[in-house]
C-alpha cells in the first residue's frame, strides 16, 4: 500500500497507526514478547510493525527511517543502511548476539542496545570476530550500546563526524581501534577489562576522548 499524496510507503505487516499530525518519517517498530510502544499520535511519526528480524527491518526501511527494537535476544549479524537509524529498548534490555557492519554508511544513530561475540555465546571462546565496524562512515552516533568479547569492540577506519557515547565496552581484545578517521569524539564512556588496551589510535586521527572511565585494561 502506498500513500503517496503523504510521500509515505507502508511496509505491510499489521500497521499503520495513523497518529493525529502525520509527518513524512516512518517508524519501523520490531516486534518482541516483551516490547512496550508509545502512543503513535505523541511520536507524530507514520508507524509500522515490522516481524521478522532486525535486519529484515534495516533492508525495508528508506532513509530517515528508524528502527526500533523491543526487549528481547536477538541471533543475527547486522549491517547498517544509510539514514536509517536503530533505536533499542535499552542497552540492557536487548541483547544481539552478533556483529554490527557501518560499511560507507552516513547519517545514522544506534542506540539501546548490547552486541555480544557470536563465537563467545556458541563455542565459548572470545574475540572471533570484530564487533561494530564503522569502515568509510561519516556523522554516526554510537550512544548507549554495549560491545562485549569481541576482538575489536569498535572499530573506526576512514571515517569522519563518528561520535561514541556513554557506551560500555569491555572484556573484548582491543576496547575501541580509531585509525585514519577525522572527527571522531569518544566520550562518557566505561572502557574495562579489555585484553590487550582500551582506546587505541593510529594514521592520523582527530578528534576528541573526554570524559571516560578507562580501567582495567592490559
Amino acid at each position: 500500500m502506498i500513500l503517496s499524496t503523504l510521500g509515505l510507503s507502508l511496509l505491510g505487516c499489521t500497521g499503520p497507526f495513523a497518529p493525529d499530525t502525520l509527518s513524512t518519517e516512518r517508524l519501523l517498530v520490531l516486534s518482541s514478547d516483551k516490547a512496550e510502544y508509545d502512543d503513535p499520535a505523541a511520536i507524530q511519526t507514520f508507524s509500522t510493525i515490522c516481524t521478522g528480524t532486525i535486519q529484515t527491518c534495516i533492508d525495508a526501511a528508506s532513509s530517515g527511517d528508524t528502527v526500533t527494537i523491543g526487549a528481547g535476544v536477538y541471533g543475527e549479524n547486522l549491517t547498517l543502511k544509510s539514514g536509517v537509524s536503530l533505536i533499542g529498548a535499552g542497552r540492557t534490555e536487548v541483547y544481539v548476539y552478533g556483529t554490527l557492519d557501518g560499511t560507507s554508511v552516513s547519517n545514522l544513530d544506534v542506540s539501546g542496545m548490547t552486541f555480544v561475540d557470536p563465537d563467545y555465546v556458541t563455542l565459548g571462546t572470545a574475540y572471533g570476530n570484530d564487533g561494530v565496524l564503522l569502515d568509510g562512515a561519516s556523522d554516526v552516533l554510537l550512544q548507549d550500546i554495549g560491545v562485549h568479547y569481541f576482538s575489536d569492540g569498535i572499530q573506526v577506519l576512514s571515517s569522519s563526524s563518528i561520535t561514541i557515547d556513554n557506551c560500555a565496552v569491555w572484556y573484548d581484545w582491543y576496547g575501541i581501534y580509531v585509525e585514519g578517521s577525522t572527527d571522531v569524539a569518544i566520550t562518557n564512556n566505561l572502557i574495562a577489562s579489555n585484553g590487550a588496551g582500551g582506546v587505541a589510535t593510529s594514521d592520523g586521527v582527530s578528534g576528541d576522548i573526554l570524559h571516560n572511565t578507562i580501567i582495567g585494561n592490559a
